[in-house]
């Protein structure tokens, strides 16, 4: 973790959608399909593969139980090779509004729902959720449970550094890429969807997301809204062996 943000690795795997989008290997109209209607999808038989998360093994046992027999497996590479190890997390999706007449209470809350006790509860009860590797291996995970056993993390599992939580009315007017306000963490899931609908200049809109989000992160930094400090890792190495 350098400080520094680089899309450009991205942009093969846009590349890389645009041409099987092209070939026709993509389920039509998926475009336009939310995550339960993927599922569903998938679950009928009707999506040969799709990205999914260690909470899916309750949604493809129980909310839409497969009429498939289905497997877990590691995301394929280009050359073969596996480097780094999967991304897990504990509690990043919770947060507290600071401005909360409880944050005592919020504060209990919140510890409980990153807590072994919870973790070590739903993964007993084969729901996933093994996010938090201490509570995995307390748990006895059902062996019926179709997916459970590859969903269980193992090296080299890695909880990987966290991102900067930036300001981004600290530029106005926002940046722009493209037709794309860089104006909230997720408009960087909106280049790249740019990227891919307009199958062109994908290089160039990764370079210019990467300066935007640098711009963004520096004026943070200068505006006393970021200490950069505690998100350097510079030995960190995600790609290791």
């Amino acid at each position: 973790m350098k400080g520094k943000y680089d899309f450009g690795i991205f942009s093969k795997y846009i590349q890389w959608w645009v041409d099987v989008n092209k070939d026709g290997s993509i389920f039509p109209g998926i475009g336009t399909y939310d995550n339960d209607m993927i599922r569903a999808q998938f679950s009928e038989g009707n999506v040969g593969m799709l990205s999914a998360a260690t909470w899916d093994i309750g949604v493809f046992n129980d909310q839409f139980p497969a009429k498939i027999d289905w497997g877990v497996a590691d995301f394929p590479t280009w050359d073969g090779r596996i480097l780094g190890g999967a991304a897990y997390e504990t509690g990043n999706g919770y947060s507290i509004n600071k401005n909360s007449k409880h944050l005592e209470e919020a504060k209990k809350v919140w510890q409980f729902l990153i807590s072994d006790e919870m973790f070590v509860e739903l993964a007993k009860k084969g729901l996933g959720l093994y996010t938090n590797i201490a509570a995995q291996d307390k748990s006895i995970q059902p062996t019926n449970r179709k997916g459970v056993t590859g969903f269980l993390l193992t090296p080299p599992a890695t909880d990987y550094p966290r991102e900067p939580r930036n300001d981004f009315s600290v530029l106005n007017p926002p940046l722009k890429v493209g037709n794309q306000e860089i104006n909230k963490s997720a408009a960087v899931f909106d280049v790249m969807n740019q990227a891919f609908l307009n199958g062109k200049d994908i290089d160039k809109q990764m370079n210019e997301l990467s300066e935007a989000l640098n711009k963004i992160v520096d004026a943070n930094v200068k505006a006393g809204k970021v200490d950069l400090n505690k998100y350097l890792d510079p030995k960190f190495t995600p790609l290791k062996k």
